[in-house]
């Protein structure tokens, strides 16, 4: 179901997107005069084959004119990462980076592949980068930048063809031509060094986001969120592990802030690895080019199978990071994803949470979000239905305000619409279902010190008082008791009272 709403000057909606009744996914978003380019990727000739597809779309979400789709007759195409595609300084042009990949008997051959468009996303030029003879090992592109010169700085996966071995990250310094300069290879011994998104630092160096994973090593817990400082001409200054040390995480990814320093989002594990599972929180970090982290913090409660796929630092100097979870009510399992916003210190101005598919295990994963010239945000990233949803994988694009809801003042729970919990320093908490008719969960974004919960009906009268342990995430409360009607949940944390939450009881 669509949802889209124009009040006060904003725009919302949250749509999904398929080509050619093909599945798709997208992880890149970008605002044009006329409303949004989704860069995306489906499926190419064969099933094992991928192409490259640009959907453009008005202001609303809906869908202008057929995709334009890039292709190759010898290979599977994709795009990089989360901020693989972007918007140049220059005339309204675009670049997009990319793989092409290609089969061989040795294994699999991949070269860089980077695409500079112009408004209507046909190609200006294209340009491939391949390795040195005799042509062993493969460049799979994840991310890059423009540069102030109007080149470009990209990372990209390097191993060897036949798939054995070790990664390595490669740096590739382009010019706006797309003409190679140099390029360097970071990585040494028994480990895997794999790249996830890189930046341009205020000493005219360069930090690379990456993920640190040794084999064979005294713990299969040694996973470590990872960044390198790079001079301007290739040089590794330093390099550091983030994280929890002694659990398993994923990589970071990496922005250059307004004051100059280096701006990291990550995830900080609570608890290691078992059977596969990790509880994690988000963590953005601000670090100085000379090393020094200037501050370090965590956000939310530990969830389950916790992602930081996206951060960017916002025009005034806030911090805007997307990821998802693995939620598991019950019997089933559904990814949910997030977004949370902070100003420049770190501290949280709110954080919410999103799901268009709403059946027991279906998957919603945001990718990216961009701000947009309304004063709102764009959010993109695919579904994944399963039973009762329907339809393919689809790549999904949700419009919010600048508090990340879907209509002034309201963000909804409701069958066939947008999934939402919101949380910010002045409510942090939820409570749903709402209208209730056996029970409702009140669930916390934080509770350091524990919190005490009642609930009164209209007169006045207090039918509930509960009390919830420091660090607890939600409670059930019955109301099967209750009379029909209004209700006022109250929740009072150390000095903190909320008692503004109604909520309906209908048997």
């Amino acid at each position: 179901m669509a949802i889209h709403i124009t009040v006060c000057s904003q725009i919302y909606f949250s749509k999904r997107y398929n080509n050619e009744g093909l599945w798709s996914y997208s992880q890149n978003i970008l605002e044009h005069s006329s409303g949004y380019f989704l860069s995306f990727v489906t499926p190419g000739i064969n099933s094992q084959s991928r192409r490259i597809g640009f959907l453009s779309l008005d202001f609303n979400g809906n869908i202008m004119g057929p995709a334009k789709i890039y292709t190759d007759l010898e290979s599977s195409v994709e795009t990089g990462y989360p901020g693989s595609f972007i918007k140049l300084g220059e005339d309204s042009n675009y670049a997009c980076l990319g793989t092409k990949m290609k089969g061989v008997p040795e294994g699999r051959y991949d070269r860089g592949w980077l695409l500079k468009l112009n408004n209507s996303l046909d190609t200006i030029w294209t340009k491939m980068y391949t390795d040195d003879p005799p042509h062993d090992t493969s460049i799979l592109f994840r991310n890059f930048r423009e540069l102030s010169d109007g080149g470009y700085i990209a990372v990209g996966l390097v191993n060897p063809v036949s798939g054995t071995g070790f990664f390595r990250i490669g740096m590739f310094r382009l010019d706006d031509a797309g003409t190679l300069l140099w390029k360097r290879v970071y990585g040494t011994g028994n480990i895997h060094f794999q790249p996830f998104d890189v930046s341009p630092t205020s000493d005219k160096g360069y930090i690379i986001g990456a993920i640190y994973e040794p084999l064979n090593g005294p713990s299969t817990q040694g996973d470590d969120p990872y960044i390198i400082k790079i001079d301007s001409v290739g040089n590794q200054q330093w390099n550091l592990h983030l994280g929890n040390p002694d659990c398993r995480e994923n990589y970071a990814m990496v922005d250059l802030a307004r004051d100059g320093n280096i701006q990291v989002g990550t995830i900080f594990s609570d608890t290691c690895w078992s059977d596969d599972v990790w509880m994690a929180r988000i963590n953005f970090l601000k670090i100085g080019n000379n090393k020094t982290i200037v501050w370090d913090k965590k956000y939310g409660f530990a969830k389950v199978w916790l992602e930081t796929s996206k951060i960017k630092v916002l025009p005034d100097g806030d911090i805007i990071g997307t990821g998802w979870y693995w939620y598991y009510p019950g019997t089933g399992v559904r990814v949910i994803s997030w977004i949370i916003r902070t100003d420049s210190a770190g501290n949280e101005r709110w954080y919410r949470e999103y799901s268009l598919l709403n059946g027991l295990n279906s998957l919603n994963y945001l990718c990216n979000t961009i701000p947009t010239s309304d004063g709102g945000f764009a959010a993109c990233g695919y579904v994944v239905p399963l039973q009762p949803d329907t339809g393919t994988e689809d790549s999904w694009v949700l419009k919010v305000d600048s508090l990340g809801c879907e209509s002034p003042g309201n963000c909804w729970v409701g069958i066939d619409e947008i999934g939402v919990k919101t949380f910010t320093p002045d409510k942090p908490f939820v409570v749903y279902p709402n209208p209730a008719s056996d029970k409702f969960t009140i669930e916390f974004h934080s509770n350091p010190e524990g919190a005490e919960i009642e609930v009164f009906n209209i007169y006045g009268k207090r039918c509930v008082k509960e009390s919830m342990p420091p660090l607890a995430e939600r409670m059930e409360i019955d109301v099967r008791s209750f009379i029909s009607g209004i209700y006022v949940v109250k929740v009072n944390m150390g000095n903190n009272i909320f008692s503004n939450e109604r909520l309906l009881v209908h048997h």
